[in-house]
């Protein structure tokens, strides 16, 4: 297969090959065989990449921006700081890529397989995931503002501090609708929850563990600004109770309150227990 470069030159196939800093902007690169290639630091700009094998590819700091690189293959590619701006990733494998710190704003990834894909503090602003996959994905820190994630496959995706403000979460598990799968009396009584009616009672610490830095006082509500009904993933937006016992034992040194939720708001997700809002009561110690 032939290349054709923007100014009519013709390359060859280059798998494995050196074009770091490479001036390739608006080049016809459709289909090409580019694996493993070196192109940190390319001026790929309105290339189009369309059906392109880039797997193991080095495009750490590449410009990718306006690109065509729907249904190409991207499979542990590292794009690490790479500005993907407007870019086309419609059906494209980004299986295990490295996309950190990578400008993703207003990106086309629809369908994209972004499972176990590195996107810490990566940034999706209005970028188009419907029916992505992002599965096991690190979205730590991204940020997802006024994304579209309708039916975006979320499952064991690590969500902590990441940006959904005004993100469009229809048809996923943070959908607000999403319903919330029931826990049987076993499983509640067996994490030293107590079951009370129609709410569950529990403990949590007196302050946020692993993010924010939200404290919890007696008498107090919170809600939870996202919430995640998914049932296989622990770590998923939502405010976290659990049994006294487990509470003292993993945090020592930590106070602790007493606390409760609804019952039909409370996820069991591995080991871990969280609700869609909960209210704080006594201090631990102060009653039964």
């Amino acid at each position: 297969m032939k290349i054709v470069n923007r100014d009519g030159t013709m390359l060859r196939d280059v798998p494995g090959a050196s074009l770091r800093g490479a001036k390739l902007h608006g080049a016809k690169l459709h289909g090409a065989s580019l694996r493993g290639a070196d192109l940190s630091d390319a001026d790929l700009r309105g290339t189009c990449l369309r059906d392109a094998n880039l797997s193991r590819a080095n495009l750490r700091a590449a410009n990718l921006s306006g690109a065509d690189l729907s249904d190409a293959n991207l499979s542990d590619a590292n794009l690490t700081g790479a500005s993907l701006r407007g870019a086309n990733l419609h059906g494209a494998s980004l299986r295990d890529a490295g996309l950190s710190d990578a400008d993703l704003t207003a990106a086309d990834l629809r369908g994209a397989d972004l499972a176990d894909a590195y996107l810490t503090a990566a940034d999706l602003r209005g970028a188009d995931l419907a029916d992505a996959y992002l599965t096991a994905a690190d979205l730590r820190g991204a940020y997802l503002a006024d994304a579209t994630l309708t039916r975006a496959n979320l499952t064991a995706a690590d969500l902590r501090v990441a940006d959904l403000t005004a993100a469009d979460l229809s048809g996923t598990c943070l959908d607000p609708l999403a319903p919330v799968p029931p826990v049987a009396d076993a499983e509640i009584i067996a994490a030293g929850l107590i079951i009370d009616g129609d709410r569950v009672r529990g403990w949590r610490t007196a302050r946020s563990m692993h993010v924010g830095a939200a404290t919890y006082e007696p008498g107090s509500h919170h809600v939870a600004t996202w919430f995640s009904a998914d049932p296989t993933t622990e770590c998923h937006p939502g405010l976290y109770l659990a049994g006294r016992a487990w509470l003292e034992a993993t945090y020592p040194d930590e106070p602790i309150v007493a606390c409760h939720c609804l019952r039909a708001e409370l996820v069991y997700a591995g080991a871990k227990w969280r609700a869609k809002q909960i209210w704080i009561d006594a201090p631990a110690g102060a009653g039964g």
